[in-house]
Order: structure tokens, then sequence, then C-alpha cells
């Protein structure tokens, strides 16, 4: 499941799962998948799960660690997340207090390829 998380908020029966499936999917340390994809497919899982509590699945979206143009023009107008937790969460990244970042476990596989950006640094060390 964490090596394929955006196909599995991409897919259409995302939507359908309970809200406690949600929780422990967002729950996950290796649930890796862009923050912004993250929330879409919670505020479309909102938008067909109404009368479900949306605040406590949007918080395990970890809004802090969202560009700031992002939680202005796409986060803010959404109206799931209370104006206090998105002031909260820019006032989190302007104090550089500790975020929680997702962090992706790519087990047999070598992570110190160009496949993943890596490079090599040169010192005189």
């Amino acid at each position: 499941m964490d090596r394929h998380a955006p196909h599995i908020l991409q897919n259409k029966t995302f939507k359908s799962l309970s809200k406690e499936a949600v929780q422990e999917i967002l729950r996950r340390e290796c649930f890796f998948a862009p923050k912004m994809q993250i929330f879409l497919a919670v505020w479309k899982w909102s938008k067909h799960n109404r009368n479900t509590d949306i605040r406590a699945v949007v918080s395990y979206v970890r809004i802090p660690l969202m560009d700031l143009s992002y939680l202005l023009q796409v986060v803010r107008p959404s109206d799931i997340i209370d104006p206090n937790e998105l002031l909260d969460a820019i006032e989190a990244q302007n104090a550089f207090k500790y975020l929680k970042y997702r962090a992706a476990l790519c087990s047999e596989e070598n992570v110190a390829t160009e496949k993943f950006h890596s490079r090599t640094i040169h010192s005189r060390c």
C-alpha cells in the first residue's frame, strides 16, 4: 500500500472508504504521496461523505508541510480546514517548528541513484 500511495488516493474507490479507514491510511508514517495530492483526495472524500466529521480526518493531512501559496489558494477556499488551524499551520512553518514529514520505505531498492535524484558530493576530505 505504501509503495502505491498516489494510486490509492487517485482511485475512485477511495471516496467510498470509511472515516476510520481513511484515518488509518493517513496515520501511517510511510504512506508517501505528495502533500497536495493527499489533501485533494481528502477533500474529494469529504464531498462524498458529507455526514462524516471531516475535521477528524483532516487532522492527519499534515497541513503545515504545504506551501503557503497552496494553503491560501486551495486549502483555505475548500472550507474543510478551520481558519485557526490554517493560521497555526502557517505559524508552524514560520517558527521552524519540528514538522512531521512522511517517509518513503523502499525495501530492497538502491535509493542512491539518479532515479531518486541522488548526486555525488565532492569535497577535499
